[in-house]
Parts: structure tokens; C-alpha cells; sequence
């Protein structure tokens, strides 16, 4: 972690789809770090808008089995895609109940204009 990549690690997803994300957490060894106890979240805010701190999109990881793996699963659900499109901010954040926070990964989530919406 604070290891800079050259990974593409934008998120594009249609309004109102489902979509899985699939993210694997590194120690600074560059060992799959051991997630045991750690609750993953993905925040999400509008681009445009930094006034306001709420936050317009929070999902909750889930941390694969074994937690040993460095493996987190997010979910997109219609309802946290049922925004207005335009760009975001997103944030990967790992907390520990001994007070330890991550944040892993932070980069940009697009939402596209659906027909539909």
C-alpha cells in the first residue's frame, strides 16, 4: 500500500445496472495482506461538488474467505447506481476495530446516462 501503480483503477457502470468489484489489498511486503477483522467500504462522491460532505454513494465490502487472501468484493446494487450520471470520486477504505484505517485505493467512478433511467 502507498506503493504508486500504474493500474487503470477507474470504475465505469450504467445508472440503474448491477456491477462486482473485485479488489485485492497488498501489504508493504507486496504479500496479500491479511484482512482478518477489517470492514471494507466504498465511498463515492459527486466530482463537481466538494461544499457538501455527504456522500452520494456507500457500499459495503465484502471480505472474501479465506481473509487471509487480501480479497474484497464490492456489489453495485440498482439502487446505489440510481444516481444522477457524471463523474465521482471513489475511496477504498479498510478499518480495523483497534482504530487502524486504510484507505486503499481512491480514483474515479463515471455513471453513464442509461435510457432507461
Amino acid at each position: 500500500m502507498g506503493t504508486a501503480t500504474n493500474y487503470n483503477n477507474k470504475i465505469t457502470i450504467y445508472q440503474k445496472n448491477t456491477k462486482d468489484i473485485f479488489c485485492a489489498v497488498y501489504d508493504s511486503s507486496n504479500n496479500l495482506m491479511d484482512l482478518t477483522d477489517y470492514t471494507a467500504s466504498l465511498y463515492g462522491k459527486k466530482y463537481d461538488d466538494y461544499g457538501d460532505y455527504s456522500l452520494d454513494i456507500s457500499i459495503g465490502g465484502v471480505v472474501q474467505p479465506p481473509a487471509t487472501n487480501g480479497a474484497i468484493l464490492f456489489s453495485f446494487t440498482t439502487a446505489s447506481t440510481s444516481l444522477p450520471a457524471g463523474d465521482y470520486i471513489y475511496e477504498v477504505i479498510l478499518e480495523h476495530p483497534a482504530g487502524n484505517r486504510i484507505t486503499v485505493i481512491s480514483d474515479k467512478l463515471r455513471l453513464l446516462d442509461s435510457i432507461d433511467y
